[in-house]
């Protein structure tokens, strides 16, 4: 929604003093956020805004939350040649912050992933095995998709398994979260034509109280699946494409938990193994895995 009234003012100042040559839309940003007189203003590092403001509004204190997890290529990508500031860059891990200082200038502070940390424990647990859904709202239009190819084969093996072992298999909706702006019905559609058993999704349920219901949880490369990872839950990688993983969090190096090849016969026999292994012992192994900070 447009304020009119601070257009008119941003619009006077874009003719007359625009001594820096901003554009109109920043311009009008400035105004209309001084018209708060705000002592604080935090973002996410991924829609680039909080950077901008921290431009326009260099006596503020701006603080940055990383939004999802980072690796070498998708920061060269989202940042390009970039330089930013803020003053404040609250992150998963350590090994994220070495990345983002190539483009960002703030003090970092190691916090593990806001959303995760806002999201308390629940300990029931129930005979189930839920997916993390990599759904996007483009894979309806076009069906050729590589990724969908491992979506395909994953479900189809936790249809078997759940089938042979008496286990309800749960997908984890991303249309549940808000930030994703998906069609529920479109994507339990989706996966209705994959499969041929009963699945729930507990629709409108919280992706981590989900998962949280469950034994194991398995996924792709889902931000997620690193969250769920720093709240002691079992977690299962299933990754196929050996460049969507991010590399700082040296999962791949666990085999207990990482597979990087078709084998439905790996799959079924690491499911058993994460099920059989008792609440203690995962707990034990789960301390040596390099996750994000959870509080």
């Amino acid at each position: 929604i447009i304020n009119i009234y601070y257009l008119l003012i941003a619009l006077k100042n874009f003719i007359f003093k625009n001594k820096n040559n901003h554009n109109l839309k920043s311009i009008y940003l400035q105004i209309y956020l001084l018209s708060f007189n705000p002592k604080l203003i935090i973002g996410n590092n991924v829609d680039l805004r909080i950077f901008r403001i921290k431009k326009l509004l260099p006596d503020v204190t701006c603080i940055c939350y990383q939004f999802g997890y980072v690796t070498k290529s998708t920061a060269k990508k989202l940042y390009k040649n970039s330089k930013f500031n803020c003053d404040y860059f609250l992150a998963f891990h350590k090994n994220d912050i070495r990345i983002f200082k190539s483009y960002i200038k703030s003090q970092f502070i190691v916090t593990g992933s806001i959303k995760n940390n806002f999201t308390s424990k629940i300990y029931k647990k129930r005979k189930y095995i839920t997916f993390i859904s990599e759904y996007k709202k483009i894979y309806l239009k076009n069906m050729k998709f590589k990724k969908i190819e491992y979506i395909k084969y994953i479900v189809k093996c936790l249809e078997e398994f759940c089938k042979k072992n008496n286990y309800k298999l749960l997908i984890a909706l991303r249309s549940n979260r808000n930030d994703k702006n998906l069609s529920r019905k479109d994507e339990i559609n989706f996966y209705k034509n994959l499969l041929k058993i009963n699945f729930s999704t507990n629709i409108n349920q919280n992706p981590y109280r989900v998962a949280e219901k469950s034994i194991v949880c398995v996924g792709i490369h889902s931000n997620l699946c690193y969250e769920l990872l720093s709240r002691d839950e079992k977690v299962l990688f299933i990754n196929l494409n050996k460049s969507l993983y991010p590399p700082v969090y040296q999962i791949r190096k666990k085999k207990l938990i990482f597979i990087e090849k078709k084998s439905k016969t790996e799959i079924f026999e690491k499911l058993n193994k994460l099920i059989n292994l008792s609440g203690t012992s995962w707990k034990k192994y789960s301390k040596n895995l390099n996750k994000i900070y959870f509080d």
